[in-house]
């Protein structure tokens, strides 16, 4: 049986940036545009009315940051925030791709590989693949090794799963709402993906309780709910899937009981344990949040050893924000080790492999100031770039810096501007000081 081979979940990692050598780090709220809406005008000329909270990121795109072009494209695919117009999208994605910026290529070579507003075109979904590829993205490379194989091959996952799941395979039916909770491959349809979920979990399919219980912690579709999250988190928990032991742990160490949304009074005792059996069972996550009790001391004895040491197992399994964390140890020098730089920029750099975009912006300062290795204002570029398109606004504010005094490349006032006011509504204050 399939499961999620192609479902991508497009994440939004929390902001943390590096600030005074690399130690202190603030969290960044982006900030709330309460402006009327701006129109667009895509080549095709249709008139396209844009919502105030993506006036910057259209000023951005059209001040050449291709990032913004490939998120703007985004939205106007998935009609989230503004109508869905695909050809307006397309567009976006193509002078992103032309841009450099490879998830365009990939999302492109998808829209002709399975006839998303365009005809279906193998042959033109080969050329963007191809692109892709040839501009280091390993999604590209997969993609392009199997092009002609995906939609026959969601077909009969969509298909086989509904069998299966009708003819009681449990966890065929979470499969089947994972299709419908995305929109992979048929309508997007989220009450359908929660009566499916909630369909496996009455039968005892833990995975069922835990993607219902996320459903109920956000909000997202639902009425939010924080005590049917807990009460279904522990139920998957109880049931052996330690994603949902991790989650009402979490739950247990922020105690929104205690704001008025409901939900767990906070207990750090509780939380710790259920980091503790999750961790145990390979949960890398769990390993992380654990590592952080210990460092903080919070619930329980503080002990930097043992933090590091969790910090090390987590991201040996690929946990980008313990690799973070531990190279931020190695930064600054701890009671275990000196100050080591060379070996926090290659966990930095591991981290932003594993999609942490703070990690790409350190890598990126590190390697624009020349910090125990030679400076490289190319590589710093492109790091900073990552961290920019992973919504770290710091990243941002620097890639700026770099293009505005051509280091690394051409200097363009222009794309430094943009990019400073991507970052000034990000929260950024030092770039809205450039204006």
């Amino acid at each position: 049986m399939l499961t999620r081979k192609r479902i991508v979940l497009r994440i939004v990692i929390a902001l943390l940036g590096l600030v005074l050598g690399l130690l202190v780090f603030a969290q960044l709220k982006p900030g709330e545009a309460d402006e009327p809406s701006v129109p667009f005008e895509p080549a095709h000329n249709a008139e396209i009315t844009l919502p105030a909270e993506l006036e910057i990121t259209s000023k951005s795109c059209k001040g050449g940051v291709m990032a913004a072009c490939y998120e703007l494209g985004v939205q106007l695919a998935s009609g989230v925030v503004v109508e869905s117009n695909i050809e307006a999208a397309r567009e976006l994605f193509e002078t992103a791709c032309h841009g450099g910026h490879t998830p365009a290529c990939v999302d492109l070579g998808l829209m002709f590989e399975e006839g998303l507003g365009v005809s279906i075109d193998v042959e033109g979904a080969r050329r963007w693949y191809q692109m892709a590829c040839d501009g280091g993205d390993p999604t590209g490379c997969s993609s392009l090794e199997f092009v002609g194989q995906g939609r026959d091959a969601l077909e009969n996952a969509l298909e086989r799963n509904a069998q299966h799941c009708e003819a009681g395979d449990l966890l065929a039916c979470v499969d089947l709402g994972i299709f419908y909770g995305t929109g992979q491959g048929v309508v997007l349809d989220i009450a359908r993906a929660y009566a499916l979920y909630a369909r496996a979990c009455e039968g005892g399919q833990m995975l069922g309780c835990y993607y219902l219980g996320a459903a109920f912690a956000s909000g997202e579709g639902v009425e939010r709910d924080l005590n049917r999250a807990k009460t279904l988190y522990e139920k998957s928990c109880d049931g052996g899937e330690l994603s949902g032991c991790n989650n009402l742990a979490a739950m247990l160490e922020a105690g929104p009981g205690e704001s008025g949304e409901g939900g767990p009074v906070r207990d750090l005792a509780g939380a710790r344990a259920l980091y503790e059996r999750s961790c145990e069972g390979e949960n890398m996550r769990a390993c992380h949040n654990l590592a952080v009790l210990y460092q903080s001391g919070s619930g329980v004895k503080a002990d930097p050893r043992r933090a590091r040491e969790l910090f090390e197992k987590a991201c040996e399994g690929w946990e980008g924000a313990a690799c973070h964390s531990l190279a931020v140890l190695h930064a600054r020098g701890d009671d275990s080790s000196s100050e080591d730089v060379d070996a926090a920029r290659l966990l930095y750099e591991k981290a932003c492999q594993a999609g942490f975009a703070p990690s790409c912006h350190n890598a990126g300062i590190i390697y624009a100031m020349g910090q125990g290795v030679e400076a490289d204002f190319v590589r710093a570029r492109a790091l900073l770039n990552q961290a920019c398109e992973g919504q770290h606004m710091l990243g941002c504010y620097f890639l700026g810096a770099l293009h505005e005094r051509g280091q690394g490349g051409p200097a363009s006032k222009t794309l430094a501007d943009a990019l400073y006011a991507r970052a000034c509504q990000g929260g950024v204050a030092l770039a809205c000081a450039q204006d």
